[in-house]
């Protein structure tokens, strides 16, 4: 079978030709063949990056090699390099992973609560998923550069509910972005704050102001009342 697989262009086209019954089942061979060659592939992709992850939690990306790896996935060297080109490659892997992740959550149109409530859903489900390398490479900031892009790349697929012409406006607003932003980020932590919570925040900023919130639902007090600051 090996010989007629790779030569398949030239045989599926004699085949069309001349038998129809065996150009069909040759079709389904090769599309047999070729779905089982993608499984193992992911599979095995699975587990260098497994083994990385493993190797990268404890130790300083430059101090890994990549027998270091096949030892720990127990795969051969070359099929390493069938997968990757080096060890930055895999960590690029993960990274793309979670841009991509962040990049199939489905915005659509947010026309009520019931809508932002879902989407934040959809987030809060993504970053149970891939708490471990949020909490890594975004959050205590393992991968600088990688922390920054992500963090901008969530900010521009937040929906902006309140929206101006001012500019002035327009700085406050992605101010008060930025801050829900990171407030996402440490939501990474499943052990800090739950999805009700965190949806009760959000409402509560946007309906009733930062101090409200945090005074009507943490009974948080301060020394100087906000209500009665003023600007000299």
């Amino acid at each position: 079978m090996r010989h007629i697989v790779a030569s398949d262009g030239f045989i599926l086209s004699f085949l069309y030709s001349r038998d129809k019954i065996q150009y069909e089942t040759m079709c389904r061979i090769l599309k047999e063949e070729n779905t089982l060659s993608k499984k193992t592939g992911k599979k095995t992709e699975l587990k260098i990056v497994n083994a990385f992850w493993t190797l990268y939690k404890n130790t300083e990306i430059e101090k890994i090699t990549v027998k270091d790896i096949t030892a720990e996935s127990g795969i051969h060297r070359s099929t390493f390099y069938r997968h990757f080109q080096d060890i930055y490659a895999v960590l690029e892997y993960i990274e793309a992973n979670l841009l991509d992740g962040l990049n199939n959550i489905y915005m659509g149109t947010l026309k009520s609560d019931s809508d932002i409530t879902n989407y934040i859903r959809k987030i809060y489900e993504l970053f149970r998923k891939d708490s471990e390398y949020l909490n890594m490479l975004v959050r205590n900031q393992r991968d600088l550069n990688f922390s920054n892009k992500y963090r901008m790349y969530l900010k521009n697929k937040l929906p902006i509910i309140i929206q101006s012409e001012n500019e002035h406006a327009k700085i406050v607003i992605d101010m008060m972005m930025t801050v829900i932003v990171e407030m996402i980020i440490t939501w990474a932590d499943e052990d800090i704050l739950s999805f009700d919570e965190i949806v009760s925040i959000l409402k509560g900023w946007s309906l009733e102001g930062f101090y409200p919130t945090l005074l009507t639902q943490y009974q948080v007090k301060t020394l100087i009342d906000p209500y009665k600051l003023t600007i000299s």
